[in-house]
């Protein structure tokens, strides 16, 4: 009985491997390979979602890499998925006389590996969510648990005042960013690409 019972036990893993049936919650810490990160957002059957690094860098949304200033149009636009800003940096990178020191934001996020990218402003917006609970109002018993994982699992907390750069721009001067003081909306904010902000990277699983 005991030795069928663990090859029973053997197969249910195995096909757990198999079809990717680990299911995660907002919350959960992420390890897989070389990918860790705390989940942020998950499709409903826990399989796939949106994960958020767990440590963060400072970094200009745009600038010379001489320190100089470095304004201008890049068409980085979408609102929900970061990887389409990202998408066009390549090309902007591959098609003209730009590089990755031009956009030292988006470099962090790049340099964490394959499939790390800067998340648009909603998907900043989602992460507040995340922090609060689950709603854009403001819970400050669940900001400390959020930032309670993170320390746990080796992570920088979320600053209360920190503004964080998405990669959706505005205009030729700003793009938008998030501080997470609240759940609320409002905190989403166009900001100076010169200024040196929080970065957190963000990636699909």
């Amino acid at each position: 009985m005991k030795k069928k019972f663990l090859t029973m036990l053997l197969l249910v893993s195995c096909i757990t491997m198999a079809y990717g049936q680990r299911k995660y919650a907002i919350g959960d810490i992420y390890r897989e390979g070389s990918i860790v990160g705390i989940v942020v957002q998950v499709t409903d059957d826990g399989a796939h979602g949106l994960l958020m690094s767990l440590d963060e860098g400072e970094a200009n949304w745009s600038l010379k890499p001489n320190g100089g200033l470095f304004d201008t149009v890049t068409g980085f636009t979408d609102y929900e998925d970061g990887r389409k800003n990202m998408e066009k940096l390549v090309y902007l990178i591959n098609k003209m006389d730009f590089s990755w020191d031009h956009f030292p934001a988006f470099r962090w996020c790049r340099n964490k590996g394959e499939g790390w990218y800067l998340p648009a402003i909603n998907e900043l917006i989602t992460i507040n969510k995340a922090i609060h609970g689950g709603k854009l109002e403001k819970n400050k018993e669940a900001r400390k648990r959020f930032n309670k994982i993170l320390e746990n699992n080796g992570g920088k907390k979320i600053g209360r005042y920190n503004v964080y750069f998405s990669s959706t721009e505005k205009d030729e001067m700003k793009a938008y960013a998030i501080y997470f003081v609240s759940g609320i909306l409002g905190y989403a904010t166009p900001n100076h690409k010169r200024y040196k902000d929080y970065v957190r990277a963000v990636y699909r699983f």
